[in-house]
């Protein structure tokens, strides 16, 4: 173990720091109390609580144009949230329709749209022709962060209605991704795509009954859901279907993999750390870190029991799917060939058919003294920021918060009657989704390319 980490500290040495005090220097590196009318005097009734709401002031906008430049895209990440062309009957979709609708009519503005392959290219070169032409922008996180530190963006802590503590936006994002006391970069519920790809692991049913394994809910529930537990599971399952001698995704296995540092991070590990000066410092050389790092290597090379996306991929025709990934998660996850994968809640959609279906599970801890369950939201994630060159930031201060608060019933919609009620199949995966919603991390040394993962894999 000492080798082991004499070798990840001299790796980690040669990377570049994060952190400086001019952020400029490093700004190319790479989610009522009811009282009964019949008890006690009209004096002792508690009032019924109000639902909490903004303070906002009461504006119009005079039909003016609110410019939103948003990421499409044929590959991944699109954002599919935050604008529909209108009714449809399906819940989620109508959700945002309504909400956009009631936006425009309380406030008296327009949305304007407008959608992009990489929208950091029309933004940053926007920003230098100070050609003022958006107003806001949701677009990979990974992408903002670097234009981010060279002030390309506002400042979020700058905006008077703007509270990160209040329910629809993410504090862990704000508390996790401010840098020198400034954010520019925040996720919250007007797009479900951040926490929405904060990844977690799916579990088929099928090859779980097949293979009599221990009930995974029970052990969450015990706190005893840990990497050695998964891995003891993921080791059990491997069955030679045609009997070639070989194991493939033709086969029967434990798990299909792809990279240790979403395993790292429900293991408790966190690569940065904030300084006093709200600055992030390394934090990952540490016994506990080559604890994880061996635990989860034991995992995710499990002779014979897991197969990566590209050996899946390998030789088969995949032109029908967008990438490799929805491939190897249809056409094997799907059908029984595996029986964990990890990935977020979008994904669900892909395993909707499956017979007896599949099971949602959070991320394993390190051990069993672990104090609760992480999980990290993917870089390539799509967040809001707002443009340096914005010429009405009042207008947009209000409008952002006013948005976000009325998303509710979006949130509703896609995690309560989507999610728990038309893609996941039980209470018990309902309850898992909680947790996981609830426990959603970001990793600002995976935005700024820091090269700490790539030392990792």
């Amino acid at each position: 173990m000492k080798r082991t980490l004499a070798l990840v500290l001299a790796l980690l040495l040669l990377l570049p720091a994060c952190a400086s005090e001019n952020p400029e220097e490093n700004a190319g590196e790479t989610v009522s109390a009811e009282v009964s009318a019949n008890e006690g005097t009209a004096e002792e009734v508690v009032p019924e609580e109000t639902e909490y709401a903004p303070d906002l002031p009461d504006v119009k906008y005079n039909g003016e144009e609110f410019r939103v430049l948003y990421r499409t895209s044929s590959y991944a990440y699109a954002v599919a949230d935050v604008f529909v062309e209108g009714l449809t009957g399906e819940i989620t979709n109508d959700a945002v329709y309504n909400r956009n609708i009631e936006m425009e009519e309380t406030y008296d503005f327009k949305f304007a749209p407008i959608a992009a392959e990489d929208p950091i290219y029309s933004v940053t070169a926007d920003f230098m022709a100070a050609s003022d032409s958006y107003d806001l922008t949701i677009e990979q996180m990974n992408s903002l962060f670097t234009y981010a530190l060279r002030n390309y963006f506002y400042d979020w802590n700058t905006l008077e209605h703007f509270n990160p503590e209040d329910p629809w936006w993410d504090a862990n994002c704000a508390k996790d991704l401010s840098f020198a006391n400034k954010l520019y970069i925040m996720a919250g519920d007007i797009s479900m795509q951040p926490s929405n790809c904060a990844r977690f692991i799916y579990y088929n049913k099928k090859v779980h009954e097949d293979y009599q394994l221990e009930n995974p809910y029970e052990l969450v529930r015990e706190n005893k859901w840990t990497i050695d537990k998964m891995t003891e599971m993921v080791k059990s399952v491997s069955t030679d279907l045609n009997g070639d001698g070989k194991y493939t995704a033709d086969d029967v296995l434990g798990m299909l993999t792809e990279t240790a540092d979403f395993f790292l991070s429900g293991c408790g590990i966190l690569y940065t750390v904030k300084d006093e000066n709200d600055l992030p410092i390394i934090d990952c050389i540490n016994e506990r870190t080559i604890t994880a790092l061996e635990k989860v290597k034991a995992l995710l090379t499990a002779p014979n029991c897991t197969q990566s996306y590209n050996q899946v991929a390998a030789g088969r025709d995949t032109s029908g799917y967008p990438h490799i990934f929805v491939f190897a998660r249809a056409e094997y996850f799907a059908t029984d060939h595996f029986l964990f994968v990890q990935n977020g809640a979008g994904e669900a959609a892909t395993f909707i058919e499956m017979d007896p279906g599949y099971g949602v599970l959070p991320n394993p801890k390190l051990d069993e003294t672990q104090e609760q369950y992480y999980h990290l939201s993917d870089p390539y994630s799509c967040a809001w920021a707002i443009p340096g060159g914005n010429s009405k930031p009042e207008m947009t201060d209000v409008l952002l918060t006013a948005w976000a608060y009325k998303s509710k019933d979006l949130v509703d919609a896609y995690y309560e009657t989507t999610l728990k009620h038309k893609r996941y199949n039980s209470p018990d995966d309902s309850e898992m989704l909680d947790l996981i919603r609830g426990s959603v991390r970001y990793e600002m040394s995976m935005l700024c390319d820091l090269g700490i993962s790539g030392v990792i894999s």
